[in-house]
């Protein structure tokens, strides 16, 4: 009989799917099949729970570990230039009192 394969397989809401193998998740790299059978997802389902190996991974902090950090930084560019009226209210709120604050001038 064929093991199961040691790999932790994540569904997103758009359909995409990423498998990433357990000995590239330092909490999970132990894992026995059977501590992997009572996986809890958040409300949020921004993360999740192995209650038998008492550990909790947050998702975006997973996917950028295993991911290339240029495509992380894309995304996250992506995410900051989405654009909402609460958004736009308080950029021109901000853009009244002055703007972005300027830098507290040390070197950078």
């Amino acid at each position: 009989m064929a093991s199961p394969a040691r790999t932790l397989l994540l569904w997103f809401q758009n359909g995409t799917r990423l498998e990433i193998p357990l000995e590239a998740i330092v909490e999970l790299a132990g894992a026995r099949y059977d501590d992997m059978q009572d996986i809890v997802i958040s409300p949020y389902r921004d993360s999740f729970s192995v209650p038998s190996l008492d550990v909790d991974i947050y998702v975006p902090g997973l996917v950028a570990s295993v991911l290339n950090i240029s495509v992380v930084r894309n995304f996250a560019r992506l995410g900051g230039s989405k654009t909402s009226p609460k958004k736009r209210i308080a950029a021109r709120a901000n853009g009244k009192k002055g703007g972005r604050p300027k830098g507290s001038g040390t070197a950078r």
